[in-house]
């Protein structure tokens, strides 16, 4: 049985993990304890928890940033500022009104930029072969107009064989 950080008598039960920056501290904390640090505070306003989820991912650990400071979605009127006190987004707009300092957020919390959902079973084969068809030719345009051609000539045959197997025409 553990005891708590602080007081050193009763069982702990909760752990809190505080990261600030790169360092990460972890308490373990009887229940009293706990509740005096306000390690609850978050359970009965759901956008505060949201809050500091969102500061933690962003980086910003209290400090506002300077990059977008006073930046407002000219679609629907939504500052930055709110957006990190609520957590939300007002529209489909304010992702490309705040993407400067989205991206990174986005890019941690799912492993790239893109989201690309699940593929089904009967059609994924397809669907994965047709996607990495449309990313090699793009790759090739890219490869044509730096004038590497020994790279794009690979390409090329690459191409050519995914639409040998899905016969699918160029």
């Amino acid at each position: 049985m553990m005891l708590c950080d602080d007081c050193q008598q009763r069982p702990a039960s909760v752990q809190v993990t505080t990261l600030i920056g790169q360092e990460m501290r972890t308490e373990h904390l009887c229940a009293e304890c706990a509740k005096e640090r306000g390690a609850f505070q978050f359970m009965g306003n759901p956008s505060l928890m949201m809050h500091n989820l969102m500061s933690a991912l962003l980086g910003l650990g209290g400090v506002q940033p300077t990059v977008q400071d006073g930046a407002v979605c000219s679609a629907c009127g939504l500052s930055f500022h709110q957006f990190q006190a609520t957590g939300r987004l007002g529209c489909a707009q304010c992702y490309e009104q705040f993407s400067e300092l989205l991206d990174p957020v986005i890019s941690r919390m799912q492993s790239g930029a893109w989201h690309r959902g699940k593929l089904p079973r009967r059609t994924g084969s397809r669907i994965g072969r047709e996607r990495e068809l449309k990313e090699l030719r793009e790759e090739l345009g890219q490869l044509v107009l730096k004038e590497s051609y020994e790279q794009a000539a690979v390409l090329r045959d690459r191409i050519r064989s995914l639409e040998a197997e899905g016969g699918q025409p160029s």
